[in-house]
């Protein structure tokens, strides 16, 4: 989240397009790792808390879910970051 924060307060563009670059690049990259770590184990670990979590015993469905939560906490970080950039030059 801090690198979101960061990245929208650094690097000018719109608050829509901060929050929609960081949103892409953090859960594509999120999910990459996530299938990776799975993948490292043969999805032992993603199943069972795919069991408990979304009640279906399909860890990319969990793999997928957990890159579309890091991506919109990044995306939304990247849009306070932005905002706030706005709100200190205006001051």
């Amino acid at each position: 989240m801090i690198v979101g924060l960061l990245v929208g307060y650094f690097i000018p563009q719109k608050r829509f397009f901060s929050l929609l670059a960081v949103f892409l690049g953090v859960s594509f990259f999120w999910g990459l790792f996530a299938f990776y770590i799975s993948n490292a184990n043969d999805h032992i670990l993603a199943s069972r808390v795919a069991e408990l979590v979304i009640k279906k015993n399909d860890p990319i469905l969990l793999v997928l879910t957990t890159a579309l939560i890091g991506g919109i906490s990044a995306g939304m970080a990247a849009f306070t970051g932005r905002s706030l950039a706005i709100l200190l030059k205006k001051q």
